[in-house]
This record gives C-alpha cells, sequence and structure tokens, in this order.
C-alpha cells in the first residue's frame, strides 16, 4: 500500500493529537455557529447537514492551518525544542524539533486535510452557488500561504489581520448565507442575490470574534517574539515591541464590544446581545494582566492573561449565539433548528471535554470542568492566586501527554 511521506508508520493518536491541536479550533467554529444562529433566529430554518459539513471543513482547515504552521516554522527555524517555557499557550506543538514527528509526515497530512476541506467547499458550491466558492477560496488560500511561501503572511506582519479577517467575517458571513441562500440550479448564476442576503446587522456580528481573535494572536506572539525575531519572521510584536501589542489587544476586545452595541443600538439587533457584556470583566483582567507582565512573557501571569483572552472569546461567541436562540424562539422559530445547532455544538466540544476531565488537577470538581469549557469559573479570577489561576489554565488547556515527553499545549493558531 502506498505511504507517501511515510504517515502510516507513525499513528500514535496522542503525537497526532498533539500536532493538530484540536482544542483551539473553537475560535474558528464558534464563528460558524454565530452565523447559524442568526440565521436561524431570521427564517427558523437550519439545514444541519450543511452546518454539519461546514463544521468539518473548518475543522480539518485549523488542523491543517497548525500543521503548516509547525511545518514551515520548523524548517525557518523558528521552533526549538526548548521544554522548559512556562507559557502554556505559545511555541507550537514541538513534535517536529521534539522529532515525534518527521517533516515529509506533517506535509503529508497538512495537504490531506487541505484537500478535505477543498472538496466539502466544492459540494458547498455545488449546493448554494458561486458565492461561497469565493469565500472560501479566500479563507484557505489565507490558512495556506499563513506560513508557507511564497506571500509567507505571518512573516511579513500580515498573518495576524488574515486570521482576524477570517476567523470573523469570512466565516461568520459564509455560515450565515450557506443557510439563508436556497439551492442553486447552476453555478453560473449571479452572486447579486447572495450579497443582498447580507443586512448591516449579520455584516456587524461577523467582526467582533475575528477582532477578538486578531487581539489574542497578537498577544499570544508576545511569548515567541525572540525566537521570531531570530529566524526573521516579522510578526506585529516584533515589528512594534510588546506594548504596542498590548494597546492592540486592549483595542481589538473593545471594538469588539463597540461593535455588538452598536448593532443594538443603530440596527436595532435583539436586545439580548447585551448578554455579551458579562464577558467584559474578563477582558479588562486580561488587558490589566498583560499590561503588567508584557515584558517578561515567561511569567506565569503571562499563561493567564492568555487564558483569559481565550475565555472572552469563547463567552462572546457563546452569548452571542444564546441571544440569537432567545430571539428565535421569542419569534416563534421551530426548536428543530435550535436542537441542531446545540447538538453540533456538544458534538464539537466533547473532544474537549475529554481533555479537560483526563488532565484536570486533583480537587477540580466535574461541574468546574465543564464550567472551564464555556469560559466561566466558580470563583473571579481576582481572588486567586498565580498558580491556582494557571492550573485553571492548564485545565482549559490540555492536550494528551506523549510519554517520554513533556506536554506542549498552544493557541497561536499559527
Amino acid at each position: 500500500m502506498p505511504d507517501p511521506g511515510g504517515l502510516l508508520n507513525n499513528m500514535n493518536v496522542q503525537v497526532w493529537w498533539r500536532a493538530i491541536r484540536y482544542q483551539f479550533s473553537t475560535p474558528a467554529t464558534l464563528s460558524a455557529f454565530v452565523g447559524t444562529a442568526i440565521a436561524w433566529s431570521a427564517t427558523g430554518r437550519i439545514d444541519a447537514s450543511v452546518l454539519a459539513n461546514v463544521l468539518l471543513a473548518l475543522i480539518a482547515n485549523q488542523a491543517a492551518l497548525h500543521l503548516s504552521d509547525d511545518y514551515f516554522d520548523y524548517r525557518h527555524g523558528v521552533d526549538s525544542d526548548d521544554s522548559s517555557r512556562r507559557n502554556l499557550y505559545a511555541g507550537g506543538s514541538k513534535v517536529l524539533p521534539l522529532g515525534l514527528l518527521k517533516p515529509a509526515q506533517v506535509l503529508v497530512a497538512f495537504s490531506l486535510l487541505y484537500a478535505v476541506t477543498f472538496g466539502i467547499g466544492v459540494y458547498l458550491t455545488i449546493l448554494k452557488g458561486p458565492i461561497v466558492f469565493l469565500i472560501g477560496i479566500f479563507g484557505g488560500l489565507c490558512a495556506i500561504f499563513y506560513a508557507a511561501p511564497p506571500f509567507k503572511l505571518a512573516y511579513r506582519g500580515l498573518g495576524e489581520a488574515a486570521i482576524g479577517i477570517n476567523f470573523g467575517p469570512v466565516i461568520g458571513l459564509g455560515s450565515y448565507l450557506v443557510q439563508i441562500l436556497p439551492p442553486r440550479a447552476s453555478l453560473g448564476e449571479p452572486t447579486a442575490p447572495a450579497l443582498a442576503a447580507l443586512s448591516p446587522e449579520v455584516v456587524l456580528l461577523s467582526l467582533p470574534l475575528g477582532l477578538i481573535t486578531f487581539g489574542m494572536i497578537v498577544v499570544q506572539e508576545i511569548a515567541d517574539v525572540e525566537e521570531d525575531r531570530a529566524a526573521g519572521k516579522r510578526t506585529l510584536v516584533v515589528r512594534f515591541g510588546t506594548r504596542a501589542a498590548v494597546v492592540l489587544h486592549f483595542a481589538a476586545l473593545v471594538a469588539s464590544i463597540a461593535i455588538v452595541l452598536l448593532a443594538i443600538i443603530v440596527y436595532r439587533a435583539t436586545p439580548w446581545l447585551l448578554l455579551t457584556l458579562l464577558a467584559a470583566p474578563t477582558a479588562a483582567r486580561s488587558v490589566q494582566i498583560f499590561t503588567e507582565c508584557h515584558r517578561d512573557p515567561e511569567r506565569a501571569e503571562a499563561a493567564v492573561a492568555d487564558f483569559l483572552a481565550y475565555r472572552f472569546h469563547s463567552l462572546m461567541g457563546i452569548l452571542i449565539v444564546v441571544a440569537y436562540g432567545i430571539e428565535g424562539l421569542a419569534r416563534g422559530r421551530p426548536l428543530d433548528g435550535l436542537g441542531a445547532i446545540v447538538g453540533l455544538f456538544a458534538v464539537t466540544y466533547l473532544p474537549i471535554v475529554a481533555m479537560l476531565y483526563r488532565g484536570a488537577p486533583n480537587g477540580v470538581t466535574a461541574a468546574a470542568k465543564v464550567l472551564h469549557l464555556v469560559g466561566w469559573r466558580l470563583v473571579p479570577s481576582s481572588s486567586l492566586g498565580t498558580s491556582q489561576i494557571a492550573a485553571s489554565a492548564r485545565v482549559s488547556n490540555t492536550v494528551s501527554n506523549v510519554p517520554g515527553t513533556p506536554i506542549m499545549r498552544s493557541s497561536d493558531g499559527r
């Protein structure tokens, strides 16, 4: 049996699970759930099979993005085999510098995953029309050339914006459109009807999660700034410094909340979106800690701030979905559509739940683990010591250990 790149020579599930970093697919999938929830609230209809295909494509694309970023960073000497770093949210999966996988294996794996993504995109294009292809091809090319030559967006200070645009408007609007648009009889049909289906409310609400993702990536790069600078990877942090990264992070989080309020006040979006204000204290705490420790990214507090930024993203996405769930129920929309959203949300999060249960520190209750999954905690962060908050970060971001090697985590999305 042909085995390009020796892919089948190493089928250790734990190694590959560590490499694809599934736990960090949520920034992509949450945007899809937001777009789908808005579509259900507006029409009362959801095609569960279409949503399932969108989620599968996003998860495959995100896994491919993580693998390709590791591959090209390794080739360019960005990633080291230093396993002593304290920031759990930086540095990649380390499967290549530690010798757990071979570069050829990773190359074949992410190529196959991109092929899966492309195949699903072609299917949705045939089903819904050419606008889906245009959205998908833009997102796919940004993912492929995030670290790959000739564009190497992440090496030119463009990767952060590319990921933010894709994890916000591209995924959010795309997920909305594939639910709103009827099946197409011809691939040659014009895209004007699709664009007409986009309201200012929908466009605005596709932005917050992209902005938050942009802000998360910028500050997560603080921990990698020396390695990136040495390897010529000109991220925004390398270009403008760690203080500028914190300012960008702060601006992105504030803008995300402001946009939601703008949608409510100006475009009469559902007032249930005010629920998103519950996430504001988490954003404030994240910015506060980054402001205090951005000059020393190896401090334990830096991982705490990363964790809080990630939690703010989760809270905002979930609360937007909840807001449109309540709005849809108030409008009398059928429950089957909402059930499909909730069911697929549970399915995509089950692997992360399993990681929480396997990797949580002693004394963390089952209820606390589930609450950490969606971003809540029983005790305010400000009342916990650094070691306790860092333990919480590990609960939220645990991957299975590979025997004989340290547990590594990363949510850089790169």
